[in-house]
């Protein structure tokens, strides 16, 4: 059976459980949305790395973090590549200034958060990994290269949902299998630089917090 899409996922799902029921069947969504949860939790793969625009207003002190977030890479203005640095603990001393001025120091919670009210409105581009979403794209790298992992994590969910303990046995080595091998294979063919650091960022400055200035 041919496993490349989201509609195929469905079936074969159905498949592995022998059935063609519409109790089942309406399920299957959930089971993919659920198993697509822990993909997403478990794996940070160069594929899921993307850009987006973000936007910074007057006055304000976050700004929207991108569709799909899952976690940050890095955080830069769009103009000049001069990047802003991500606020350690140490930082914290830092936060909450009421001035405006361009903001150098960010955290990640709900939004991008910055250390003071940004002067004026600026864009910055954000690295980040972006979360799987099979059943908006219908197809992805990792149902293309990996359509296991999507099948096994699915059927967990739908064995944990069944209550089936013997099918959960099955799956669940499968699954944590497949995704241990993605993220070593990951991490082999592509290092830590490309974990850390795009490539457009080579020549963008760094903020030295002890002297409050860029270099």
């Amino acid at each position: 059976m041919a496993l490349t899409n989201y509609n195929e996922l469905k079936t074969a799902i159905a498949s592995e459980f022998s059935r063609a029921d519409t109790g089942f069947t309406d399920a299957v969504p959930d089971f993919i949305k659920r198993g697509e949860a822990f993909l997403n939790r478990n794996l940070r793969h160069h594929q899921m790395r993307t850009t987006a625009s973000v936007s910074v207003s007057t006055g304000s002190s976050t700004a929207s973090l991108p569709t799909g977030f899952l976690s940050d890479v890095d955080l830069y203005y769009t103009s000049d590549k001069k990047q802003l640095k991500k606020a350690t603990d140490r930082d914290l001393v830092y936060w909450g200034q009421t001035e405006r001025a361009q903001p150098v120091l960010y955290r990640v919670g709900s939004t991008y958060e910055f250390e003071r009210p940004a002067d004026q409105a600026y864009t910055l581009t954000a690295i980040y990994f972006k979360a799987l979403d099979l059943a908006s794209d219908s197809t992805n790298w990792l149902m293309t290269n990996y359509p296991d992992a999507y099948l096994y994590a699915s059927c967990f969910e739908a064995a944990v949902a069944r209550r089936n303990g013997e099918r959960m046995g099955v799956y669940k080595p499968m699954r944590d299998e497949i995704v241990l091998e993605i993220n070593k294979l990951n991490s082999r063919t592509q290092g830590q630089t490309l974990m850390r650091q795009d490539p457009s960022l080579t020549k963008a400055r760094q903020f030295n917090i002890n002297s409050g200035a860029y270099y």
